[in-house]
């Protein structure tokens, strides 16, 4: 993991995914498995929800060249990497944030740190909550798989039943409804057919 993160990251930021538990299984385990996943798939658009300078290294986690990578974060903080496909500035608290042309485009979604941090989500209101669920399922494939985790303190376990009022838990491999040091929670949700 470490030759992957030096390519691209500075020592600080490599010293921020060492000093972090759920980066080590980030990088160790959840990249590197969904990379493997989406290999043997027709279509391979995967976005990743909260980019700072820390997260240039995402795309080569996957260990897989083959994929369409997106970035997605509501203000501009960090140089994108050129092998990226592209860098989405949208508020996901805002209502209809996405055109057409992105309606059921993405095969996978991350969110590790936006929706289930918990300095984030105590900001949000209910119509927030209902906005940025609602652009994600707007975005989202129907057969495709919504990567999410959150911490384990504050408002997670209001934000962890309204994830399931939208989505139901899917078994992917063995990262899905998964503890790390109960500091955080990670699962690999899909949408639920209404």
């Amino acid at each position: 993991m470490m030759m992957l993160l030096e390519k691209k990251l500075s020592k600080e930021e490599i010293n921020f995914w060492k000093s972090n538990i759920d980066r080590d299984f980030i990088a160790n385990n959840l990249f590197p498995k969904i990379g493997k996943y989406i290999k043997n798939k027709e279509h391979k658009n995967i976005l990743d929800i909260g980019i700072k300078s820390y997260n240039r290294a995402d795309k080569d986690l996957l260990q897989n060249d083959n994929v369409e990578f997106y970035g997605l974060d509501k203000i501009k903080n960090c140089e994108v990497p050129a092998d990226w496909s592209e860098m989405f500035y949208v508020d996901l608290t805002e209502k209809y944030c996405f055109d057409k042309t992105l309606n059921k485009y993405f095969d996978a979604i991350i969110d590790y740190g936006v929706l289930g941090w918990s300095e984030v989500n105590e900001h949000f209101t209910e119509n927030d909550f209902e906005n940025y669920i609602n652009n994600i399922l707007y975005i989202l494939k129907d057969e495709g798989l919504y990567f999410f985790k959150i911490d384990l303190w504050g408002e997670h376990k209001k934000v962890r039943n309204l994830i399931y009022e939208y989505f139901k838990l899917t078994k992917f491999y063995d990262i899905s409804n998964v503890k790390i040091k109960q500091e955080y929670e990670t699962f690999v949700f899909s949408k639920k057919h209404i």
